[in-house]
């Protein structure tokens, strides 16, 4: 997640508005970030799941999030002033959920690769 808060960092110093709409895994401390930052947070669905395979943590979480955060993104979008306000959804590429529901809000999405080396095995792993 810090390559996700640099970013939002380096945005946020050039006047930009930072949302993000994170799970309720590894949260971090709201009050660490700038006041101005806006936080929303989803369940994944998974508290209670066991996975020795992380391909099959990934795609649980990828589905049991999906309809939680297009919940969340449309009430953000609607508290914001719609699409218009939003310039785009700036994601890691492991959430493959958020590029559906983008598709569907007609929502920009940039994907900034964080992940580990690790995670690119998982990816490759994966038809998507």
């Amino acid at each position: 997640m810090n390559p996700m808060f640099h970013v939002a960092e380096a945005l946020h110093s050039k006047g930009i508005s930072i949302t993000f709409i994170l799970t309720n895994f590894n949260s971090p401390n709201t009050s660490d970030y700038p006041a101005d930052y806006k936080f929303h947070f989803i369940d994944d669905g998974i508290k209670d799941m066991v996975f020795t395979d992380p391909v099959a943590r990934l795609a649980a979480r990828n589905s049991n999030v999906q309809q939680p955060f297009r919940e969340c993104l449309g009430s953000v979008l609607g508290d914001e002033g719609g699409k218009e306000s939003i310039a785009c959804l700036i994601t890691d590429p492991l959430w493959r959920c958020t590029r559906v529901v983008c598709k569907e809000f007609d929502l920009p999405r940039i994907m900034v690769h964080t992940s580990t080396v690790a995670d690119l095995v998982i990816l490759s792993s994966d038809d998507a």
